[in-house]
């Protein structure tokens, strides 16, 4: 019996694991998950730091500008994936889970989705990265409760969807919308790791990156809404649904005191 055949025997439920994501390294180990996520917040919080304090910062201009701009590429492509897991929007008016005697039904789009889905886990990953880079260069400012808890609930929450509730809907109105500021967000570092220069001419932008962060949680946090009274989605465990919808409100909590604080307050002086 070979790989395809073992999945397709295996039943899912959906209060459990995919068997498909035991084929893929973390998805099935989500100890090893949560390692990861433990020694980056080791290293960014207190041995990062340690380390540097004698040094001077990094310039890494080359390897920002590599970074940023691939996570520019990867983010656009996955906006335009999600475009498609929605059917460009129609899909996310109607979310369910297909099911069949409470197992859910496989199509090969679906698995094909599925792998795509995979993906996008790992690509969260890559996001850590940007606090490595924040250390290295002593921009201990910039590493704050806000930034840190951003980067590991990520990955978290997708890891969640995708072996959990791998055919779910929430997740790609998650990564459409996720991905898009993300790829204006990362378009805005690619040109500010140019330099200063480039950095003062495109100043004003961090003032509306906030403002689309905003807008992405509270578009996020009315489609939770809406899909917690969706019959549709009525086998979804009930843990997994209201945990997505604390996130949105706990982002837009957060957001909003680093948006008055950063902006509304310093105008006001």
């Amino acid at each position: 019996m070979n790989i395809t055949e073992t999945m397709e025997t295996n039943k899912i439920n959906i209060l459990s694991t995919d068997p498909r994501a035991d084929y893929y390294i973390l998805c099935n180990r989500p100890e090893l998950l949560l390692s990861i996520i433990s020694v980056y917040l080791i290293i960014v919080t207190q041995i990062g730091p340690r380390l540097m304090k004698p040094r001077k910062p990094y310039e890494l201009t080359e390897i920002l500008v590599v970074h940023n701009g691939l996570l520019v590429l990867i983010n656009g492509y996955f906006v335009w994936l999600a475009l498609n897991w929605l059917e460009f929007g129609q899909k996310s008016l109607r979310p369910y889970v297909p099911l069949d005697d409470h197992q859910l039904v496989w199509t090969d789009r679906s698995r094909e989705i599925f792998h795509q889905k995979i993906l996008y886990f790992y690509t969260k990953l890559l996001d850590l990265l940007d606090t490595v880079f924040f250390v290295l260069r002593k921009k201990s400012q910039q590493i704050t409760l806000l930034h840190v808890y951003h980067h590991i609930s990520a990955p978290i929450f997708v890891w969640m969807s995708t072996v959990w509730c791998p055919q779910e809907v929430i997740l790609e109105v998650f990564c459409l919308i996720n991905s898009l500021v993300h790829t204006v967000m990362y378009f805005y570092y690619l040109l500010a790791a140019f330099g200063p220069v480039v950095q003062s001419s495109i100043r004003y932008w961090k003032h509306h990156l906030t403002q689309l962060q905003l807008i992405q949680f509270i578009i996020l946090l009315a489609y939770d809404i809406y899909c917690l009274f969706s019959e549709g989605l009525a086998n979804y465990p009930q843990t997994y649904k209201w945990f997505g919808t604390q996130q949105p409100i706990i982002f837009l909590i957060m957001f909003s005191h680093f948006y008055i604080k950063s902006y509304t307050k310093s105008k006001s002086n």
